[in-house]
């Protein structure tokens, strides 16, 4: 990309424009006719103001005069001495083509002659001039020079410029006037596809968007100005075509506004800077639309000013924004106020307020160059390299972040596998010498018989041994759920059979009361799904009354089938409902009760490998929880 910047800006200085010296001595005048009536004859008789260079009026309503005192160079020999050369004719160019109406009026043998020319006319003497200027030819004029007048009409900015050249010389000059067009619209064309390209295949970013549409904008302006728009969209008719190309500049300027709001705000300016751009963005759309139905004139010339105030608008941006490097900020900062400075000087030379001497012709030898984008496509390729870089950095920092997550997950996964080794391990361990503690103590419970005291310590004994035993089997399960990646093959299974299945282990099966829709279903792993419904049962019997009423409803909900469970609680016994799926968390009051608090965490985490929902709902005296699952 650096390389390409740098080959750009070698174009840019290398790249000569060619202008060809006049065949003839002109002296030029000029005169504004106000009423927009005058005649040739009037006019003829007005006062003219002489000017030198092109003639430049900013946007006038009303038709412009030129007057041309045209003399022949004389020829010179090999020697330098001056040679009779044989009348040729004289060849008219006007430029630039988006002029709208030109006339053109010669005195030859005592009466007036006169051609008619402009984007809104049929093209004049296109053989003679393939390029884009109007052409007038004049049969074989007086030597001693003759008067034309010009009358130029024009909805755009007046912007006149007049070459009179022998006929034999004008191929030279249509041919160096072909090869800018040439160098300035592939060079237009190239830089939008190396957007594109660039865009497609390598990196995308809202400045490359906004840039290779402020390049399309270009390109458009380019073929207008060329005078190509006529050979591309050959079915329409002068009017439409003209409308067209005055449409091409509030486009432009559009586009501009996008392509300078894409580099500001993404330093996160303040709100006011946004609704100053939106404001512009507003302003050239209203500016387009008086081109298509209003006044095309000051539609032109507000989009000529919306132009202009951008720059400063985005001065204030890069002035006021917060997430900003300094050395960003004054380079951002320098090139606007370049291009502040560049479009005022540019406004007083269009409505010829100064005269710059030298640099007279300059904004028309450098047209080319700039309309096709060149000097903006080196300074965003510039600005695309760095958020192409930024961006690298940010992705290779992003990149690093996960590795970083990636080891500490694998880490945290061997912490687990061993965790989970170490579990069952002990788990084994323990449920063997337990398992002979409960058989001893058994055979011991039939053996004292008859002796209260022996009998009551070896029931605590039993008791706390089974309590131990529960609690590793928690344990043992919670830490198997808890490494699942994913739940065993899913099937589908009757809602009500699989509760009616937990219901018939159950020691008290009684004192349930089921209600099951007969069409409900669960799209579970069979022994998760038990899993949950066990530990919910087992709560309901642990934390009820003796006795009472536990009552479970199955039913579908469209593509969800609903399990809930409910069971009366004592008022002393509420438990604290934001805790109640905590490890190891249990009412002071139930601490007699034998489990381990682990209950309702393993159901918990059942629900959340199997995609399912669980919420509890406590009043006044019941307990209701509620799981959902996918039929």
């Amino acid at each position: 990309m650096t390389r390409l910047a740098c080959l750009i800006l070698l174009v840019l200085i290398h790249l000569p424009v060619l202008s060809a010296e006049g065949s003839y001595r002109v002296s030029q005048a000029y005169w504004i006719d106000r009423s927009g009536q005058s005649g040739l004859e009037n006019a003829a008789a007005e006062a003219f103001t002489p000017f030198t260079g092109p003639l430049r009026l900013g946007f006038l309503k009303h038709p412009v005069w030129l007057r041309l005192e045209v003399v022949p160079r004389p020829a010179l020999n090999a020697l330098g001495e001056t040679a009779e050369t044989a009348r040729r004719s004289a060849v008219i160019r006007v430029t630039p083509f988006p002029l709208d109406l030109i006339d053109l009026y010669w005195r030859a043998e005592g009466r007036w002659l006169g051609q008619a020319a402009g984007d809104l006319r049929p093209r004049l003497n296109r053989n003679i001039c393939p390029d884009d200027a109007h052409c007038f030819v004049i049969e074989h004029p007086s030597s001693e020079g003759l008067t034309i007048f010009l009358k130029v009409s024009t909805r755009g900015i007046v912007f006149v410029n007049v070459e009179t050249l022998f006929s034999d010389d004008v191929p030279k000059a249509v041919a160096r006037r072909v090869a800018a067009l040439s160098v300035s619209l592939v060079s237009a064309l190239a830089l939008l596809a190396l957007g594109l390209a660039i865009m497609i295949f390598e990196y995308r970013s809202r400045l490359l968007l906004a840039y290779c549409g402020f390049q399309i904008s270009i390109l458009c302006l380019s073929v207008v100005r060329a005078g190509l728009l006529e050979d591309l969209l050959p079915g329409l008719s002068r009017e439409a075509l003209d409308l067209a190309a005055h449409l091409t500049y509030p486009f432009r300027v559009a586009m501009s506004l996008l392509l300078c709001w894409s580099v500001v705000a993404a330093n996160r300016p303040t709100t006011l800077y946004h609704r100053l751009t939106l404001a512009l963005v507003v302003a050239s759309a209203g500016t387009a639309l008086g081109v298509l139905f209003g006044d095309v004139s000051i539609s032109l010339e507000s989009a000529f000013f919306v132009f202009l105030v951008n720059a400063f608008v985005q001065c204030y941006g890069v002035f006021s924004a917060r997430e900003i490097s300094s050395r960003r900020r004054v380079s951002l900062f320098f090139g606007f106020m370049l291009w502040a400075l560049l479009g005022s000087v540019g406004i007083l030379l269009a409505y010829g307020e100064v005269g710059p001497g030298r640099l007279d012709d300059f904004p028309s030898h450098f047209g080319d160059l700039r309309l096709n984008g060149l000097p903006i496509s080196i300074v965003f390729f510039f600005l695309i390299l760095l958020e192409r870089s930024a961006h690298k950095e940010s992705r290779e920092r992003e990149l690093e972040g996960l590795r970083n997550e990636a080891a500490q997950a694998q880490a945290s996964a061997a912490q687990v596998r061993d965790r989970q080794g170490f579990i069952d391990m002990l788990t084994h361990e323990l449920q063997n010498p337990l398992s002979t503690i409960r058989f001893a103590v058994r055979s011991l419970q039939r053996a004292v018989v008859g002796h209260d005291d022996a009998g009551r310590h070896l029931h605590s004994i039993n008791a706390s041994v089974k309590q131990a035993v529960e609690f590793i089997e928690h344990v043992a399960l919670m830490s198997r759920i808890e490494t699942m990646e994913t739940p065993g093959r899913m099937m589908t299974v009757a809602a009500g059979e699989l509760v009616r299945d937990c219901l018939a282990d159950c020691p008290e099966s009684e004192r349930f009361r089921l209600q099951a829709d007969a069409s409900a279903t669960f799209l579970v792993d069979y022994q998760l799904m038990t899993v949950l419904i066990d530990n919910l049962i087992s709560n309901a019997l642990k934390y009820s009354p003796s006795g009472s009423l536990i009552e479970i409803v199955v039913s579908a909900h469209g593509d969800r089938t609903r399990f809930t469970i409910t069971n009366d609680v004592s008022p002393d016994r509420l438990p604290d409902r934001s805790r109640l799926f905590e490890r190891f968390y249990r009412h002071p009051n139930v601490l007699g009760v034998p489990g381990s608090g682990l209950g309702l965490s393993v159901a918990q985490l059942s629900a959340e490998r199997l995609g399912a929902t669980i919420e509890v709902q406590v009043d006044e005296a019941k307990v209701s929880f509620t799981v959902e699952a996918v039929s």
